[in-house]
């Protein structure tokens, strides 16, 4: 357990430090503010270093004039959004049971269950992990269970910043003990040091910044006594997606590939502008002649130039010189090269994105969508298993009966719309029975459309007048043939 001695700093996990700088640099890149090239990265190093050839005053407005192309926020977005699309299936509640009020307002603000687990979802996306901690929407204790019913006390998920989590321990895969820090409504700073047993309150004192510091340090003010809580368990449940087997709490962030080739773009993109711009304006040279020989010409670096002659003869010219084109065509293929290789580490496209060309095969479409099912599996998982963890300890805290486990989506096919399409042609070619017609015509509006309940209801009526219009034409032809035929030939 950690040591909480008053006078002396708050003790912070061996890698609290080091992933708070990781989570300050993918947050960055998650926002691509106008800041961001002149932040550092998760090494700590800045995101636009300076060439060791590059005058500094070139570097200066290079870091200027750089911008940061968003790849981080739509691609986690696009991610979050799928896994959210089909909503997980969760237990039927009785109005007004505990359950029930969790799921209508999960967090004590009006929040429901799954805006606020879709919400821990995508901050795990970017932080490698989120926390869920159990707590109740009243502070103040009561004698007797019924007089917390009357005061309208209950229990509430909170989901906790992992920059709140400055030291944890973990055992078979579970957090069994840490330490979180809060400012209560007056701005005071306390920790709750949580166990499967018990919650402690650390008074907690801010001292004075250190110079070069941009954090202030917190000591211990005193320490209040344990309280045994009956949660089952550490009421503090990480929600932490596994991209990969041996990546320790906090450090397997699904933006984190994605925030690296962000920052190389940014570099490319920046250097790029530089070679355009020097491209752009051309420089005047004077063969021949000295700066004194020329008036009301303005002679400078990137406007013009003065070459004399050695012997001082000669004649005088004026000649053209610019920046090699080559080398901007040669950033362009490098930047259109790693804007693949983001795409590809994210999971999203084999291809070029950059390209236009033939089609991809069928087999490289599935191998694409694999990648993406193993990325969203791991997302809903790491979410269902945190979601089920969190109810189970309300349940125990507040006395209420588990009501069974939250199913999020296990798998993630997605059905291409022209295939389908193409498909209901055939179909319709081949003269098959119009129940499977009228089918395959409900699966396209399932998988191409977001349609409301009442215009499912219009395309269903709509269907039904189709098919009892096609009934009657056909009935009509047997009863009618055509000129020169007999009913039933």
């Amino acid at each position: 357990m950690p040591k909480f001695i008053v006078g002396e700093a708050l003790e912070t996990h061996p890698l609290y430090a080091s992933q708070r700088a990781a989570r300050s640099f993918w947050r960055r890149s998650d926002a691509a503010r106008y800041d961001y090239a002149t932040n550092l990265d998760a090494a700590g190093n800045a995101i636009l270093p300076q060439h060791n050839r590059e005058p500094n005053d070139n570097f200066l407005r290079r870091r200027r004039t750089a911008i940061a192309r968003a790849y981080v926020r739509p691609i986690i977005d696009r991610f979050n959004d799928f896994v959210n699309r089909e909503p997980a299936q969760r237990p039927d509640a009785d109005e007004g049971t505990p359950y029930d009020l969790i799921s209508d307002d999960a967090d004590g603000d009006g929040t429901p269950l799954p805006v606020v687990m879709r919400r821990a979802l995508r901050k795990s996306q970017i932080d490698a992990v989120s926390y869920l901690l159990a707590d109740s929407n009243v502070p103040d204790t009561f004698p007797s269970a019924a007089a917390e019913i009357a005061a309208g006390k209950r229990g509430i998920v909170r989901v906790i910043d992992p920059d709140q989590v400055v030291w944890w321990r973990v055992w078979n895969g579970k957090v069994v003990e840490a330490v979180i820090c809060f400012q209560d409504r007056e701005g005071a700073d306390f920790a709750w040091y949580v166990t499967e047993k018990t919650t402690q309150r650390i008074d907690l004192k801010r001292a004075e910044m250190m110079q070069g510091s941009t954090t202030a340090q917190l000591t211990v003010a005193a320490v209040q006594p344990a309280k045994p809580h009956t949660y089952g368990g550490c009421p503090l449940v990480p929600l932490a997606p596994i991209f990969t087997d041996d990546a320790s709490l906090g450090e397997d962030s699904q933006a984190s590939p994605i925030a690296e080739g962000q920052k190389r773009i940014c570099n490319i993109d920046s250097w790029l502008h530089e070679e355009i711009m020097g491209a752009t304006f051309t420089v005047t040279v004077f063969l021949g002649v000295s700066a004194d020989q020329i008036k009301d010409v303005t002679v400078g670096p990137g406007q013009a130039m003065c070459l004399p002659s050695a012997s001082g003869t000669g004649n005088p010219a004026v000649g053209k010189i610019g920046a090699d084109p080559a080398q901007a065509a040669s950033l362009l293929a490098t930047l259109e090269r790693e804007t693949k290789e983001l795409y590809r580490v994210a999971g999203l496209s084999p291809g070029n994105p950059l390209e236009s060309g033939a089609p991809e095969s069928g087999v490289s479409k599935a191998f694409a969508f694999n990648e993406i099912e193993a990325k969203c599996s791991a997302l809903a998982d790491a979410a269902e298993l945190a979601e089920n963890i969190i109810i189970q300890r309300l349940s125990a805290g507040f006395n209420f009966e588990y009501p069974g486990d939250a199913d999020w989506p296990d798998e993630f096919s997605v059905a291409d719309l022209g295939d389908e399409l193409a498909q209901l042609l055939q179909m319709q070619s081949a003269a098959l029975p119009p129940v499977l017609e009228r089918a395959q015509i409900q699966r396209i509006a399932d998988v191409g459309f977001t349609l409301s309940d009442d215009q499912k209801t219009e395309l269903a009526t709509e269907l039904d007048a189709q098919q009892e219009f096609n009934l009657k034409l056909q009935q009509s032809k047997v009863v009618n043939p055509p000129a020169g035929r007999t009913a039933g030939t």
